[in-house]
């Protein structure tokens, strides 16, 4: 196990986000070139191709930045129409950006990006030719190999006034370790310019006995050559430093540029800072502020109603005045603060969109099917925390459309279809929920094979399924091992991933619902809240405990009288139900629920309508205390057999109210569930 100071950790995660960052984006430019080939889409691949081999060489894993290298001379020749760009090319680029996954992962692992790619390069070599690949040794010194791409970033940085300066320095012959002090001196120059290339390229790991000790690089920068010159010299050791400037010029067919070194040089200046948009920032550090920020909503709730009290109590008093004003400018900035620190938590659902076009091409390919992905509302934004888990369970369905839905070529002709399947992914926003729908145009789900399947396992009775419609025996499929699947393939047919995808979103207060005509297709409506930080609920209280009910679950509050109470509640087989718009529907009475001590009284009643999935059930308490906003923090490491709470149950987290009194948020779910098992 290697251990790196706090530094080195921070370089190292910064160029695994970098390098994981460029990966999904050259992955997205490969499927965009499948769909219609583009000469600037090939360029931005070149430029963040070129970007994971220059941080990779920085960082000293050598390996990636050398397969990075070879996959440059591919895109080179693809660029320049020396090569025929085909489907055989797309697959190429696929392994070529797979084996580079590879190595990411092995340097997560391992911190080494020790992967054989010799399989992938005789491929590139089979395509474009031995000769084009060259590996950078000491031999290479007298020449440059520079690429057109490169060339182009030159002429455009002497263009914007920038210095190129095409760098050649020699080590004492004497010294012990030549390729440390070529990286000290590299390092140096790294450090106020972008080095554009190096040779030796592999300068860092030559033995002495085989290097001479003579580098040469291509440095872009805003310092003048002293200040060059002076971060060479750093290193120690350095025998000789020859400099010039690159003034530009016109691009050549053949790339294979001999740059003639001398001394001549003019000052342009001084260093520059260049401007960014944005920076990054460390995800607990965020996280941390977003806490802060739920606790400053808390105490402005809690001066609001200070300020209530005192205003009565203090009619007229001028301090009272100016604290009054001072409370409500307070939860004014509290506000503001909390919506532009929210907006920092939110994420653009691409994030997670673009990762399934590749995915369906390869399963699609390897099912013999012709499926056309389609994705709409990639703007959508929702909180990173909802977004992280959402991945599972469309990974399922869509899984499942491939395998399931979109039928061959054959069987769509017989069906009078058109050959190639749509499969069509969604997100938007409908009030303070967002909408992801998975459609696709394919068999669609077969109700009564469905109902067979459900009486085979003994899942339902025959009395219960005659009786039953066919949108809630639809949701058997989410029964756990439920599969109508003839055949059990590598992709899906197993019985668990639909049980997953309802597990996964119903942690998250979601709801999914299912539409499927047979032969025309079938769609699945996945129902999420925007954010799990900070909701409005609405809070009750029972006895001296305060309860709040996340909002999105809240249907309808109905206050009953004691004729009221008689009329609309029954008992049916020994359990209170309410009769609700021609309805029955089960009622929980908060404090039998969760054991509390209370003092409401029959004579007025107080109802909530909850629903969650096709399922509506009643909840009878004590007293409504409004709705609020609250922060809601997790109680999982305190809840549970053995632990601090105990094992409760119908509790998802507690919040801090504006008086400093906690409420607990009731699973809305999980009591629903319950509810199921006991019917």
């Amino acid at each position: 196990m290697i251990y790196l100071s706090n530094l080195e950790e921070e370089m190292f995660n910064l160029f695994i986000e970098e390098t994981t960052e460029q990966i999904e984006k050259i992955e997205e430019g490969i499927l965009s070139l499948e769909q219609e080939y583009d000469n600037e889409t090939i360029k931005e691949i070149f430029r963040m191709i070129h970007s994971v081999k220059g941080s990779s060489s920085s960082m000293g894993f050598s390996k990636m930045a050398e397969f990075t290298h070879d996959l440059e001379t591919l895109l080179d020749k693809i660029k320049t129409q020396t090569i025929e760009f085909n489907r055989d090319i797309v697959d190429l680029l696929f392994e070529c950006l797979d084996k580079i996954k590879e190595m990411k992962t092995n340097i997560i692992k391992s911190r080494s990006d020790d992967i054989d790619f010799n399989d992938v390069r005789e491929k590139i070599i089979k395509i474009i030719g031995k000769k084009h690949i060259k590996n950078i040794n000491k031999n290479a010194l007298e020449e440059f190999d520079i690429t057109e791409y490169e060339l182009l970033v030159m002429d455009d940085a002497a263009k914007k006034g920038e210095n190129v300066f095409i760098i050649k320095a020699e080590i004492d012959p004497n010294t012990i370790l030549k390729s440390m002090k070529a990286f000290l001196a590299i390092n140096n120059l790294k450090s106020i310019g972008q080095v554009l290339r190096v040779w030796p390229q592999n300068y860092e790991t030559i033995e002495d006995d085989e290097f001479e000790g003579k580098i040469k690089l291509i440095l872009i920068t805003l310092r003048a050559k002293d200040i060059v010159e002076k971060n060479i010299d750093a290193a120690g050791d350095i025998q000789k430093t020859i400099v010039e400037k690159f003034e530009g010029k016109e691009i050549e067919n053949n790339r294979l540029i001999d740059i003639k070194v001398n001394d001549k040089l003019q000052d342009n200046g001084l260093f520059r800072q260049e401007k960014r948009d944005y920076i990054r920032v460390n995800i607990v550090k965020l996280d941390k502020l977003i806490g802060f920020v739920g606790e400053l909503v808390i105490d402005s709730g809690r001066l609001l109603q200070i300020k209530a009290r005192l205003k009565a109590k203090y009619k007229g008093d001028p301090d009272i005045k100016e604290l009054i004003t001072s409370a409500e400018h307070i939860n004014f900035i509290g506000t503001e603060l909390q919506e532009s620190v929210m907006s920092v938590r939110v994420y653009t659902i691409e994030n997670i969109f673009s990762r399934f076009q590749r995915m369906v091409r390869d399963l699609a390919s390897r099912s013999d099917k012709n499926i056309n992905f389609i994705t709409e509302g990639k703007d959508t934004e929702l909180d990173r925390g909802i977004l992280e888990e959402i991945v599972d369970p469309i990974v399922h369905l869509i899984r499942n459309a491939v395998d399931h839905g979109i039928e061959t070529i054959q069987e769509r002709t017989a069906k009078g279809k058109k050959p190639q399947g749509t499969i069509k992914l969604t997100a938007k926003h409908q009030e303070n929920s967002i909408i992801i729908e998975i459609e696709d145009d394919g068999k669609g789900l077969d109700i009564e094979t469905i109902k067979n399947k459900a009486l085979e396992k003994g899942i339902i009775k025959l009395d219960e399924l005659d009786v039953m419609p066919d949108e809630e025996a639809l949701n058997l499929i989410f029964i756990p091992g439920f599969s109508t699947a003839k055949v059990i393939t590598d992709i899906s047919g197993r019985g668990v991933g639909m049980d997953v995808v309802k597990t996964n979103i119903e942690k998250l207060n979601g709801i999914v619902d299912i539409e499927s005509e047979k032969d025309k297709g079938c769609k699945f409506i996945i129902k999420l809240p925007l954010t799990l930080a900070i909701i409005q609920a609405l809070l009750i209280k029972e006895g001296k405990i305060n309860f709040a009910i996340p909002l999105p679950s809240v249907i309808e509050t109905i206050r009953l009288t004691q004729s009221e109470v008689k009329k609309n509640i029954k008992k049916i087989k020994g359990k209170e139900a309410y009769v609700w718009r021609d309805k029955v529907i089960p009622i929980i009475r908060n404090k039998d629920y969760f054991n509390i001590s209370s003092n409401s009284k029959e004579d007025k009643v107080f109802l909530i309508i909850v629903g969650f999935y096709e399922k509506c059930i009643c909840f009878i308490v004590e007293k409504l205390m409004g709705e609020q906003q609250i922060v809601i923090k997790n109680l999982g490491e305190y809840l549970g057999k053995g632990k601090l709470l105990g094992d409760v149950k119908g509790i998802s987290g507690a919040t801090v109210l504006g008086d400093g009194n906690i409420a607990y948020v009731v699973d809305i779910p999980d009591i629903v569930r319950t509810l199921k098992e006991h019917e």
